[in-house]
């Protein structure tokens, strides 16, 4: 989970798939080549693979992020690119990225950015995407684009041509989700879960969903949820008193404080309603969706559950710091966000699909090669499955807690179970 200071929408937020009606991709015809064709047995019709973005040495890829809230998408992207190029690419090809184009979270500009990267640009996939309300759902369907990022959207649930690198983390029916983020809270109050846990989210469809699938990921494993409600305004609606909120949060257990308080808020809300409870002298232990350096130290004492393991674990696991010595290479002084890892690991997944395709790449290749195919970076990323993964979550999650202006490792990656959503 992550937080920017002018963050504007939630982490899971339900999206209008748009109906449309442009279309332009690049297709080859091959009859009775070995290499390109795969026309069904016994048909004489000549296969049509789409292998718009690909030459004999190139594959031309793009993406779009919310910058304000996963900063470094595409730095991170960028970097995972580099170092490929830099090993001689993938069976034989160069990454072209075109770089990474900021949605500011509105449907009508992802869609756009969408139609550009794709009929102007001529991008073979989209990576990475890291961003909800993107609507490119039916896009890639009708254009055969494959996409790969952050599967905080519904376009990555049951679209064959999304690819969430932590699976389909929001499931537009609420009909399935994961206990990871309750092994999580479980593990870190060594396995107590005789507590009681109130929620607290912005006021739409997206985050009520958000609420629901946590308040079912927390009570699955035992803990007691008293509370789950959705009143504060969400984005970009500014909040000026956060007082009735913490009241009613105080009084959710019967009348008396819960022993959690679980943060579903973005932005400035964040760190607002955090500061308020503080204020309130609320002593239990507050859970926040915010691992970002630059807000450890206003969240002192708050934990923090991720999906991607924290960097602070460098030490012990090399492909971490091979990241990160990745970014440095493309930027310095970029700051090691959840946006970054996002990035970097969208593209670790593409790169990891494309070799299984192998050297006669398209689209209806790619595809194929996902069938039966799994992902996972130990330790890091937990091990996805496709196809299922179009239609589940991930079940894995990390915790950190804000501690002294910085993050300090508490859970490890702990993988648990996908799990039935009770309303």
């Amino acid at each position: 989970m992550r937080m920017r200071a002018n963050w504007q929408r939630g982490l899971v937020v339900l999206a209008v798939a748009a109906v449309l009606t442009a279309a332009c991709s690049d297709t080859k015809e091959e009859a009775g080549s070995t290499s390109d064709t795969t026309a069904t047995a016994g048909s004489t019709e000549p296969a049509t693979l789409t292998t718009r973005g690909i030459t004999d040495s190139s594959i031309k890829v793009g993406g779009m992020l919310y910058s304000q809230f996963f900063s470094g998408a595409d730095v991170g992207a960028q970097a995972r690119f580099d170092r490929a190029n830099r090993e001689g690419g993938v069976n034989g090809r160069q990454i072209e990225f075109v770089g990474a184009e900021d949605t500011n979270n509105e449907q009508a500009n992802a869609l756009s950015i969408a139609q550009r990267l794709v009929q102007q640009d001529d991008v073979f996939a989209i990576v990475p995407v890291t961003s909800a309300q993107v609507t490119i759902g039916d896009f890639a369907k009708q254009e055969k684009v494959p996409f790969f990022g952050y599967g905080i959207d519904p376009a990555f649930c049951g679209n064959e041509y999304g690819f969430g690198v932590t699976g389909c983390i929001t499931d537009p029916n609420l009909e399935r989700g994961s206990n990871a983020s309750g092994l999580v809270l479980k593990a870190y109050f060594d396995g107590d879960t005789d507590k009681t846990v109130a929620l607290i989210g912005e006021d739409n469809d997206g985050a009520r969903g958000g609420v629901t699938l946590l308040k079912n990921s927390i009570a699955s494993v035992g803990f007691d949820v008293v509370s789950a409600t959705n009143p504060v305004p969400a984005p970009p609606t500014p909040v000026g008193d956060f007082s009735p909120f913490v009241t009613e949060l105080l009084q959710a257990d019967g009348g008396q404080p819960p022993d959690v308080i679980y943060i579903v808020l973005t932005g400035a809300a964040t760190l607002g309603l955090y500061s308020a409870l503080q204020a309130a002298d609320f002593a239990g232990t507050t859970v926040v969706p915010s691992y970002d350096p630059r807000v450890a130290r206003p969240l002192d004492g708050a934990v923090v559950i991720t999906q991607f393991a924290p960097y602070e674990l460098a030490d012990d696991i090399p492909r971490m710091q091979e990241m990160i010595d990745d970014v440095k290479r493309v930027k310095p002084d970029q700051l090691l966000t959840v946006g970054l890892a996002a990035g970097y690991w969208s593209a670790d997944m593409f790169l990891a699909l494309v070799e299984e395709a192998g050297e006669d790449l398209s689209v209806e290749s790619l595809l194929a090669a996902s069938d039966g195919w799994s992902y996972e970076v130990p330790e890091i990323v937990g091990p996805s499955e496709w196809p299922e993964n179009h239609d589940i979550v991930v079940p894995c999650s990390n915790g950190v807690l804000a501690k002294d202006g910085v993050f300090e490792p508490i859970v490890p990656l702990t993988c648990g179970e996908n799990i039935d959503v009770a309303p």
